[in-house]
């Protein structure tokens, strides 16, 4: 809510300041219900919204008929950048080519003329200055005066209204294309290839909304929700660019965007959100359409990567590398600062609950290890099986590029999801080699049981992954334990043709309202999916299995839960399997978490984590009778998949957690903290009451604490 209404407010500031009283607000899809509602509630009106390109048209026509009226709109992403499409007839022109140079040509030399002598101008005629043109010779040609136009000949066969042109279309016969329709032998000589022509004479204006609306806008309040979105080369990112266009310069006229992680990854990533808001060359941010480039290498380590000394190239700079480290720090704060206006939730003085990160490392299963190295090794075989005439095939190239061609993803599925990768399932060697992936790792496990475990006590909990298919899989294996868990996703054919898709935004917002306000206990989403403007404040607890890549994403899907509104402590519990790719990531994301800090809160923000002990894991899992390979760390998922089935339905799990013993093992293991029930909390302010009781999870304490203990109480 917080940026929703500062730029509504803003809006209308800027408008008694002077701006033209239209105001056009860009959010995502899925939020349009949720910003009509604040609208109402604070302003006491309603948006008109804008969803197509013939709605785009209206309302440009509409505001340069009637500039003075006021009126507010909003519009979502997918909106501006879809086009319509308008078939008109070309104008009418010449067929020989010679004779329309011509005439080009005697354009052509008339606005030079114009250019260097204003007053020869035919505007200027009326003042006297009347002159003999120079060029008018070009338009006594008899060859121009008899000239054929496209009225009476097709301009590419040259078939005549006898042959079968109409002025638009051309159903003449076939003909020689090689020699034209003069052609001595008929067609049937050497070197003749008969075509037909089929030529039309029309085109399709092809024009998206934003072009409709940055005209009629251009005086007016523009404002953009999630403006990072910005940033890319989708044509959504190139919709918000086209609306940047403003009375006193390009962008920032009275541009204004909001955004909870101004940085995806890298400093690079903001510059089109600066140039979108500041205005491109002016003063404010002293870079054009074209200096992202630029941008990028002021304030952005830059790693320079020699060539190898056995190619004879240790002296050449064969590969430049951006690190998402923040440099040239005092000068990117002077460029933003007097323009950004930035206030975390930890500085409103509002009650904040605590968020804590939990990695928990746990071993691969044996098959999910064999698929990793197996990828490793054998992804160039691979590629050049599915694409064996690629232009990288050829030259030997496929082992280089390996990552950026889908060697990353092979990975990222063994690590999250080995049943879900598609080349393992379609590669015969793969096959062969891998047999049948299994999706019960250790990993799927531990996540199963921390969902298990939060929803035991009471909480609701949101699931999430780089890979969309894993929803379905993790939701139907709640259900079969009693636990009422929604996806995101629909899943669609059998067998080679089963895809898994998004569901529609309105369908989302659906299956997102009954787990944030119904009985839903579990949503599973895929973190790009939910990454924008959802309030989860429901929900406590956050399990993550597949990791994204970008920062941006990740810091926007845990926030959907870690609201200003959130009652309960917030606990993100993130499953990296050792050994794999998602170690990796995990640091690499927490680089660039640490970059986004220093350059817009000029420090390093301290973030709780708490990382689960790894002995603890292995003992809990040796207790369970779970085999584990000592020497590789890896676990049989024969074994996985017998622990789960062994684990009891929610229900009965807590009917025997409440009727044992305390020494009685828990049907699944216990979280790190158990938060306590909200009638035993005793009322009293906010900031005195906590809503973990640690004590049943704390060793004995030394005496000296023991007292401050008593103090305390």
């Amino acid at each position: 809510m917080g940026k929703s209404y500062q730029l509504m407010t803003i809006s209308k500031a800027e408008i008694r300041l002077g701006a033209a009283p239209q105001e056009l607000f860009c959010v995502p899809q899925d939020l349009i219900p949720q910003w009509q509602a604040q609208r109402e509630k604070f302003f006491g009106e309603r948006f008109e919204v804008i969803g197509s390109p013939q709605d785009a048209r209206r309302v440009a026509r509409e505001i340069r008929d009637n500039p003075e009226e006021t009126r507010c709109f909003i519009t979502h992403f997918e909106a501006l950048s879809r086009v319509g499409r308008k078939r008109e007839t070309l104008p009418e022109a010449i067929v020989d080519g010679r004779t329309a140079l011509a005439l080009r040509l005697y354009d052509y030399k008339q606005e030079k003329r114009r250019a260097a002598q204003p007053e020869a101008d035919p505007k200027n005629a009326a003042k006297g200055h009347e002159e003999a043109d120079p060029y008018v010779h070009y338009l006594d040609d008899p060859d121009l005066a008899a000239a054929v136009t496209t009225h009476d000949r097709c301009p590419k066969c040259a078939a005549d209204t006898d042959a079968g042109w109409n002025g638009e279309v051309c159903t003449a016969t076939k003909y020689c294309v090689t020699h034209g329709r003069a052609c001595e032998s008929g067609g049937g000589g050497a070197g003749c290839v008969l075509k037909g022509c089929g030529y039309v004479h029309t085109r399709l204006r092809v024009k998206p909304a934003a072009s409709h609306l940055t005209n009629a806008f251009r005086d007016g309040v523009k404002c953009v929700d999630e403006l990072t979105e910005i940033s890319g080369d989708s044509q959504k990112s190139e919709a918000l660019r086209a609306l940047a266009r403003g009375t006193r310069r390009q962008g920032g006229a009275h541009n204004y965007g909001g955004t909870g992680t101004p940085q995806k990854n890298y400093a690079k990533d903001t510059f089109w959100a600066f140039w979108w808001a500041f205005g491109g060359g002016s003063v404010a941010f002293p870079y054009g359409y074209d200096g992202s480039q630029r941008y990028a290498e002021e304030f952005n380590v830059q790693e320079v990567l020699h060539g190898r000394r056995e190619d004879g190239e240790e002296h050449l700079k064969v590969r430049k590398k951006t690190l998402p480290i923040l440099t040239n720090v005092s000068q990117f704060w002077r460029i933003t600062q007097p323009s950004v206006s930035r206030c975390r939730k930890e500085q409103t003085g509002e009650p904040l609950v605590p968020l804590t990160y939990h990695p928990i490392e746990v071993p691969m299963g044996v098959l999910q290890q064999k698929m990793h190295a197996y990828w490793l090794k054998n992804f160039p075989d691979y590629f050049a099986w599915r694409y064996p005439g690629h232009p990288l095939v050829r030259e030997g190239l496929v082992e280089k590029w390996a990552a950026g061609l889908g060697q990353r993803w092979r990975l990222e599925a063994a690590a999250t999801m080995p049943g879900w990768d598609p080349a393992t399932l379609e590669w015969p060697a793969a096959r062969a080699t891998l047999g049948e992936p299994s999706n019960w790792t250790p990993a799927m496990l531990k996540l199963l049981e921390i969902v298990l475990e939060r929803a035991g006590c009471g909480e609701k909990v949101l699931v999430g992954s780089c890979l969309k298919d894993l929803g379905p899989f993790v939701a139907g294996a709640l259900a079969e334990k009693g636990v009422c868990a929604n996806h995101i996703t629909e899943v669609r054919g059998e067998g080679a043709e089963r895809t898994t898709q998004t569901k529609s935004p309105k369908k989302r917002a659906r299956a997102v309202r009954e787990f944030a306000e119904g009985d839903a206990q579990v949503l599973c989403a895929g973190v790009q999916a939910l990454k924008l403007g959802h309030s989860l404040e429901a929900a406590s607890s956050v399990a993550l299995l597949g990791l994204p890549d970008s920062w941006f994403v990740l810091d926007q899907f845990v926030e959907r839960v870690h609201r200003l509104t959130s009652e309960k402590p917030v606990n993100i519990y993130v499953i990296i399997p050792r050994q794999s790719i998602a170690q990796t990531k995990w640091g690499v994301l927490q680089k660039k978490g640490d970059s986004s800090d220093l350059a817009f809160d000029g420090e390093f923000l301290p973030r709780d984590e708490k990382p689960v002990n790894w002995n603890e894991e292995l003992r809990e899992m040796r207790r369970r009778g779970i085999g584990l390979n000592a020497a590789e760390d890896l676990v049989p998922e024969e074994e996985v998949l017998a622990a789960w089935r062994k684990m009891p339905p929610l229900l009965a799990a807590l009917g025997a957690a409440s009727s044992t013993s305390a020494e009685t093992p828990r049907a699944f293991p216990a979280p790190a903290r158990r938060p306590r029930p909200v009638s035993e909390i005793p009322a009293g302010p906010f900031e005195e009451v906590s809503l973990f009781d640690p004590a049943p999870f704390e060793t004995e304490a030394p005496p000296r604490k023991q007292r401050r203990r008593r103090r305390a109480a």
